[in-house]
């Protein structure tokens, strides 16, 4: 299960710095005073970075089960667990019709 934060965090760098490299190439694409080959060149660049690396396509885990599905970011937990930590009172100023 461990390799499985492992993969999370390493995706999530490789986002960052992907979303980095997109919002430069964007910035010279979108540039009307460059010439028109070097906003092409950008253009092309766009297009063909790696899909696999973008928002999208990260998956956040829960942290007490590791589970994929229904996992609320803000607490970084799944939609169950966050009914059981909240009906312990584990979690403080959450009200039933919050969730």
């Amino acid at each position: 299960m461990k390799f499985l934060v492992f993969k999370t965090k390493k995706m999530l760098k490789k986002v960052i710095l992907y979303e980095f490299e997109k919002f430069k190439l964007k910035v010279l694409f979108l540039n009307t005073c460059l010439p028109l080959e070097i906003r092409q060149k950008a253009y092309l660049q766009l297009q063909f970075l790696n899909i696999k690396f973008r928002k999208v396509r990260v998956q956040y885990r829960c942290i007490l089960t590791n589970n994929v599905r229904f996992v609320i970011k803000f607490f970084k937990l799944s939609r169950f667990r966050l009914k059981v930590q909240f009906y312990k009172n584990y979690l403080v100023g959450l009200k039933k019709k919050s969730f």
